[in-house]
């Protein structure tokens, strides 16, 4: 299959579908402070258990199938969830019917950033509380050059792995535009906009030096988005607190011996530089190949790096006091500051392969190793009536 060049003559057909859009005034008026209070909106969702840091789930889940259902629901719904522990509900409310694709994270509390003594630790991987207050959803895998073909005029590059290949080659900006673009499609509100209020396009990324997406209403817009980094690093752990899902990174090798070794740990789980085969111009594998965490992510750690929702500004985060649903409005990038990526790519050593690591990248730079997954928050209407 041709590589595709990016160009700006096939950026019409988004054009079409984002020009003149306005964000419904339900995603525009903003609603509590950068801290990420909780909305009024949200209060049904209040009174659900949090999972706690030490609650590992266990699931059996295999890659050649998707993950197993909880229970039917009263419509007979394969993925509607009835309270249970598995994939993809993980202890979400029960009634919530989870979006193919999707898994279920529900509302909890974790220790985000590592210890100074784990192998690999960086500055601005401080330890401390957070909660989140909402279940979400988040794709199961990364967005993949078959979700991403309807909206393929924003341009990426097709690998030679084909259409269950992660997209990649996509700036920050192309990914807030997708997940503006697909909110649209489905019916639901778009939560990134411009200064005017209206939904960012790509007429906005052409004028990035001065114009950024806004996230008006924050984890309260129940359109696709990307996933803030304590969203992520908390579906990444999965209840776990080690450095992967797997366990420890980077204490096996042997002296003298580069992150590229032999990871027994690592291996069943991420595509790294000590596992992956390729010819360098090829930077991801079909996703979903190796053992998902416990509730049910693929490619957490490898594969192609993840852009979420976070600047990255080397004094993150600057205290250790516990936080509750950390979110920033806007990004306010100027030239020359970069946004945060997670999870690192199958060129990475095991060291850079570790929930609490942090990577930066150019957001208006398009990387051919660097993809994204979707999030969206729980909404009312994600909950059948008579769960609620």
């Amino acid at each position: 299959m041709p590589n595709r060049v990016y160009s700006r003559q096939q950026d019409s057909r988004l054009r079409l579908l984002l020009s003149g859009i306005v964000l419904a005034v339900a995603c525009i008026e903003p609603r509590g402070q950068a801290s990420g209070e909780a909305e009024t909106d949200m209060a049904w969702q209040k009174d659900l258990p949090l999972v706690g840091p030490d609650a590992r789930l266990e699931a059996d889940v295999s890659p050649d199938s998707p993950p197993p259902a909880t229970g039917p629901c009263d419509d007979g719904s394969p993925r509607c969830c009835d309270g249970g522990a598995a994939p993809p509900c993980n202890g979400c409310p029960a009634g919530t019917i989870v979006p193919e694709g999707f898994v279920c994270v529900p509302s909890g509390t974790f220790t985000m950033g590592s210890n100074e003594d784990e192998p690999g630790h960086q500055g601005g991987e401080l330890q401390h509380e957070v909660t989140l207050t909402r279940a979400f959803f988040i794709g199961a895998t990364e967005v993949t050059l078959e979700g991403y073909d309807p909206f393929d005029d924003m341009g990426t590059a097709v690998l030679d792995c084909g259409l269950t290949c992660p997209a990649s080659f996509l700036s920050f900006f192309h990914a807030a535009m997708y997940s503006n673009a697909r909110s649209v499609a489905e019916g639901l509100p778009g939560c990134y906009v411009n200064e005017a209020g209206q939904l960012y396009s790509l007429d906005d990324y052409d004028r990035w030096e001065t114009v950024n997406p806004v996230w008006v209403e924050g984890p309260g817009c129940l359109g696709y988005r990307l996933p803030t980094d304590a969203e992520w690093e908390y579906a990444a752990r999965a209840g776990t607190t080690t450095a992967t899902y797997g366990g420890p990174v980077g204490e096996l090798r042997e002296e003298g011996q580069t992150g590229c070794a032999y990871d027994p740990l690592l291996d069943p789980i991420a595509w790294y530089c000590g596992n992956f085969v390729g010819d360098g111009r090829q930077p991801g594998h079909e996703v979903g190949q190796k053992r998902p965490n416990a509730w049910g992510l693929f490619d957490v750690f490898g594969n192609v790096s993840e852009w979420t929702w976070g600047v990255w500004d080397g004094r993150r985060p600057s205290s250790p006091d516990a936080v509750v649903d950390p979110w920033e409005r806007s990004l306010d990038v100027v030239q020359g500051m970069t946004f945060t990526t997670r999870g690192c790519s199958s060129g990475c050593s095991s060291l850079q392969m570790r929930a609490a690591a942090i990577g930066e990248r150019t957001g208006y730079s398009r990387y051919a190793d660097v993809g994204f997954r979707l999030a969206r928050t729980v909404g009312p209407s994600d909950v059948q009536a008579d769960s609620q």
